[in-house]
């Protein structure tokens, strides 16, 4: 890939990555907080939602960098978590800490784990770590 397709990806992904963002922050505002837990499920849902499809945008951006032409025939998450296993352990130890906490517990509302500020700002860094890495592309 040359540096200019290069460049072109990464402002992609970053600017659609932004708008993703800014759209879960305002979803989660909208979650009601008591004793430190989000009691909207609605909201937490398309909070945590919306920012998974945005830390699947960054994913994609850094896949498509890193492998060129090896590109999957379809996106899921077995295919990043290979793809990226492949590149780093460290990106799969991350991406499946973002999945668990963002798409499980977070998308899913596990039953007896509630979703708490302390579990969105531990998934931003888990986002932030793949954003930071994909500028470094």
């Amino acid at each position: 890939m040359l540096e200019k397709e290069k460049i072109t990806v990464k402002n992609l992904a970053l600017t659609n990555y932004e708008i993703y963002l800014d759209n879960a922050k305002e979803q989660l505002k909208k979650a009601i907080k008591k004793d430190n837990i989000y009691t909207n499920v609605k909201y937490v849902r398309s909070a945590s939602g919306t920012l998974y499809l945005g830390l699947l945008i960054i994913i994609e951006a850094i896949i498509e960098i890193k492998n060129e032409n090896n590109l999957p025939k379809k996106y899921d998450i077995v295919e990043y978590r290979k793809m990226l296993g492949k590149h780093n352990k460290r990106w799969l130890n991350n991406i499946n800490q973002a999945y668990n906490l963002l798409h499980l517990k977070g998308y899913y509302s596990i039953k007896g784990q509630p979703f708490t500020p302390k579990d969105w700002e531990e998934s931003l860094s888990y986002v932030n770590y793949f954003l930071e890495e994909l500028k470094l592309l």
